[in-house]
């Protein structure tokens, strides 16, 4: 394989990586940022 065979696999890459990125980047950061579920019960000695 030469290098030019590897270009379309970089940018396909490349493309998914942004789509990742705008689709699932806000849902990911909302969650962990939420804390889940448990993050509100205060802590018990």
């Amino acid at each position: 394989m030469n290098a030019l065979s590897f270009l379309p696999l970089f940018m396909v890459g490349l493309a998914g990586s942004v789509h990742c990125i705008g689709m699932c980047g806000g849902i990911v950061g909302a969650l962990s940022l939420g804390g889940g579920a448990g993050a509100a019960a205060p802590a018990r000695a």
